[in-house]
């Protein structure tokens, strides 16, 4: 049979362009070939950007290449992570997201991205306990003291955002307890902490690892922590799951996200990455010293984490009609 001229011209035309392209690819270094980005929301010092930096180094380790801090602060947080949302979609440039990353669309004017759709998950960091605290005066010696009050009087509590973990789980406790909180914002936790060392507030609801040194000294009252377990910290802290809320748990979490459509083998290597490091023993230690534990998974875990937690909060703030001040 005579061979086509055609059929063998194409044939020769399909091996070179095979060729080329094979060539191509190894041409192409692989990821990552340089310098990769944590953009953080926030400002330096604060517990976020001390969560990025807690990964960063391991996170250059292994992926033998730098890992450097942006801090983007500014508007909650999402000024950063529409920046991360508008990035090249090549793993150099990820997020590290905080509590209020779903739901901030609800209190904050202006968010034009999605936080679900617009970010590929890469990984959970770490979820930090906070605690129930009143001043020493306090007549409440135990949480159901507390409740039991604030089911015959106001009683006023503080928080350092509207929005944050801080209120929105004395919200979702005044609900479920039928108690009467008031709140009182405050720009940060810090006043707040103040005003309740002064007696001002009767409750605040703050990170265990700021809340330790307090205690410890004897000048607040520890009376229940807000996760599901206790806290090696806190050994002898009740949760309030044990007392008046059976499997209650609130916490404050990180994570890391990149842009919507991320390559599968770059996130898989990030994801990889990460979790190695939340197993390291320096890493762990770190986290505990600071009241928080590691949050490791897979991308699709740590995204129905973030869909669950955004749900719960967005339910509550739409239920109270809870609106930026």
């Amino acid at each position: 049979m005579p061979h086509d001229p055609c059929r063998r011209l194409l044939l020769h035309a399909g091996a070179a362009g095979l060729a080329l392209a094979a060539a191509g690819a190894a041409a192409r270094p692989a990821w990552p070939a340089r310098p990769v980005t944590l953009v953080v929301g926030f400002p330096a010092g604060g517990i976020t950007d001390v969560m990025a930096r807690l990964v960063s180094k391991g996170l250059a380790d292994e992926l033998k290449q730098p890992v450097v801090i942006d801090n983007r602060s500014g508007a909650g947080g999402t000024i950063a992570a529409a920046a991360v949302a508008a990035a090249p979609k090549d793993g150099y440039t990820l997020l590290v997201v905080a509590s209020g990353h779903v739901h901030n669309r609800l209190l904050l004017k202006g968010i034009r991205y999605d936080a679900l759709a617009d970010f590929e998950p890469i990984g959970g960091i770490a979820q930090n306990q906070l605690v129930l605290l009143v001043n020493p005066a306090s007549a409440h010696q135990k949480v159901q003291d507390l409740i039991a009050a604030a089911r015959t009087r106001e009683i006023t509590y503080g928080s350092g955002t509207i929005g944050g973990v801080d209120h929105l789980l004395m919200e979702e406790l005044a609900v479920r307890t039928q108690g009467r909180f008031v709140g009182v914002q405050y720009r940060g936790a810090a006043p707040a902490f103040q005003d309740l060392l002064g007696g001002q507030i009767d409750v605040y609801a703050g990170l265990v690892q700021a809340a330790v040194p307090y205690i410890e000294a004897g000048k607040l009252r520890a009376l229940a922590l807000t996760s599901r377990d206790r806290s090696p910290l806190l050994p002898q802290v009740p949760t309030l799951s044990e007392t008046v809320l059976s499997g209650y748990d609130a916490q404050g979490y990180f994570g890391l996200v990149g842009p919507a459509g991320l390559p599968a083998p770059v996130v898989a290597r990030l994801n990889q990455a990460l979790n190695q490091v939340l197993q390291r023993p320096e890493v762990l230690a770190t986290l505990r010293q600071g009241g928080a534990r590691p949050l490791a998974g897979t991308p699709a875990e740590f995204q129905a984490f973030l869909r669950q937690d955004g749900l719960r909060w967005s339910d509550l703030i739409t239920r109270l009609h809870i609106q930026p001040q």
